[in-house]
């Protein structure tokens, strides 16, 4: 107002403007120092990789640049550019981000927003909105003819779907691009898979897509007032993320935070898909209980499934011989703690090893 005083709030991709002025204020070298705070944090709590995904399209070589040269940075970044970048941009960041730190990993879309903000792109209309299923935020032929193009150049692509029809169409796309280019181990990623049809679950597999989860995305509060029983009903909600019917495809699966979304600690994660309860411990028994993993299936989702998806399987995600000694040492057991809500959310990380170098202890 007059005062300036805030009236109001930016919703969603009107935010992307002003990012980028906020962005262009802030030096490479200030980013860099940033990034070494972050990881930091990221090290006490067991982590050493993680993923950076452009947020509205804002990359910032200039600090990846100095990070990767100071060759002083404790977690492997393993980044992403806009879909719609230039192909000449997208093959200059490949060519010269090739790692060990600082990686080159695809490229990122948003294909839908939230169902919670009618953003999600819907299969069928939202319960609440009749005849409403939102729509794609890039149209569906625009959006496969640059899935196939960016395949044909061995681009992996990722893409943000929340609703179960981004997710059909993001399908749709890596196997029309499949058919154009033949199929091989690309590895593209669908992330987030809030909803999904029955019928696309066993696609991943069959198409060698990744699914790609955050597990805390999931209810965390007060499970029966949960926005999705209005905005898409009881019988959609029977597939809300639905990790172990994916999982038992055989499709390959990565599990993520999607920080600072979400707390960065995997341990929420860990106890979410494991027991499928919110923060007060409902509903009793858990929402759609057939979709609760395994500990080991889980553990394995966010070290070797994160891994694959970034195609370093052979390096990292397990502890073996040949591989990168990245160690993580906790103070529990959490196959002992893993029903216990408030040990896991406070499961104390003793060491973090990257590499064989200790870049954390308590």
């Amino acid at each position: 107002d007059e005062n300036g005083e805030l009236t109001g709030y930016v919703h969603e991709l009107a935010v992307a403007p002003l990012l980028k002025i906020i962005f262009d204020q802030i030096s490479d070298e200030k980013i860099a120092d940033f990034t070494r705070s972050f990881a930091k944090m990221a090290n006490s709590l067991g982590i050493t990789s993680v993923g950076d995904l452009p947020l509205h399209g804002i990359i910032r070589e200039g600090a990846y640049r100095i990070l990767q040269q100071s060759g002083d940075l404790p977690v492997r970044i393993n980044f992403s550019a806009a879909m719609m970048e230039s192909n000449e941009k997208i093959k200059a960041l490949e060519q010269e981000f090739t790692g060990p730190l600082v990686t080159f990993n695809g490229v990122k879309e948003f294909l839908d927003g939230t169902p919670m903000g009618y953003t999600g792109f819907l299969a069928a209309p939202y319960e609440d909105k009749p005849g409403f299923v939102s729509k794609p935020l890039v149209p569906r032929d625009q959006f496969i003819a640059r899935v196939t193009e960016l395949d044909e150049m061995n681009v992996k692509c990722r893409v943000h779907c929340c609703g179960d029809g981004a997710v059909h169409l993001a399908l749709d796309a890596f196997e029309e691009a499949g058919k154009a280019n033949g199929f091989r181990d690309m590895r593209h990623a669908i992330e987030h898979i809030e909803m999904i049809v029955p019928e696309d679950i066993p696609r991943f597999k069959e198409l060698g897509v990744v699914a790609s989860v955050q597990p805390e995305h999931s209810p965390r509060t007060h499970y029966s007032t949960h926005p999705f029983h209005h905005l898409i009903g009881e019988e959609r909600m029977k597939y809300m993320w639905a990790f172990k019917s994916i999982l038992d495809t055989g499709a390959h699966m990565a599990f993520g935070t999607d920080y600072p979304v979400v707390d960065f600690t995997p341990f929420r994660g860990l106890f979410r898909c494991v027991n499928r309860l919110t923060n007060q411990l409902e509903p009793q028994g858990g929402y759609n209980p057939w979709e609760k993993l395994s500990l080991h299936e889980a553990l394995r989702n966010y070290t070797l499934g994160s891994a694959y998806a970034c195609g370093k399987e052979n390096e990292l995600g397990t502890l073996e011989p040949g591989k990168l000694a990245d160690v993580v040492v906790l103070g529990k057991d959490p196959f002992q703690i893993i029903s216990d809500r408030d040990q896991m959310f406070a499961m104390p990380v003793m060491m973090t090893m990257m590499d064989g170098n200790i870049v954390y202890e308590a």
